[in-house]
């Protein structure tokens, strides 16, 4: 079975999506390895895909849940991250050796109600290039009764 960490990072009310050369959108996130439980495999996927140093990074794990994706089961672990920047903003970067070619920050409420939107066109095109389990992992992710109270 495969194992995978997908993180939703806020800043503003907003979350990070990755840009991928190839044109497809994705939460940060990546295979859990054999000896990783899944919040250390949510650190480090944060750090090596948003070119972080030596930053710490809090997660809180939200949802889990498993498919069947082409004859694999694949369990899927959903981690809060909060960037513990101590009042400065982060030094990120895209990291080219992972494919990432550019930060988008989206308001998720509006991407998933965008007639209420001002960037109605923005969001269809945006929700049009995201992976399909980004767009599960952002609907379960703004249906979390707390997340209204967190941010």
């Amino acid at each position: 079975m495969k194992k995978i960490v997908l993180c939703i990072i806020i800043r503003h009310r907003e979350i990070l999506l990755l840009e991928y050369e190839r044109g497809s959108l994705m939460l940060p996130g990546g295979h859990i390895e054999k000896e990783e439980t899944p919040s250390i495999a949510a650190r480090r996927e944060i750090h090596e895909e948003l070119g972080l140093k030596n930053q710490p990074v809090q997660v809180i794990e939200l949802k889990d849940w498993g498919k069947i994706k082409e004859y694999e089961k694949v369990s899927y672990h959903l981690y809060l991250a909060h960037l513990d920047s101590f009042g400065k903003e982060f030094q990120m970067s895209p990291q080219k050796e992972e494919g990432i070619k550019s930060f988008i920050w989206v308001n998720p409420w509006e991407l998933f109600s965008s007639w209420e939107s001002d960037g109605f066109w923005r969001n269809i095109k945006i929700r049009n290039k995201m992976t399909e389990i980004a767009k599960e992992a952002i609907e379960l992710f703004i249906s979390q009764p707390i997340i209204k109270i967190m941010v």
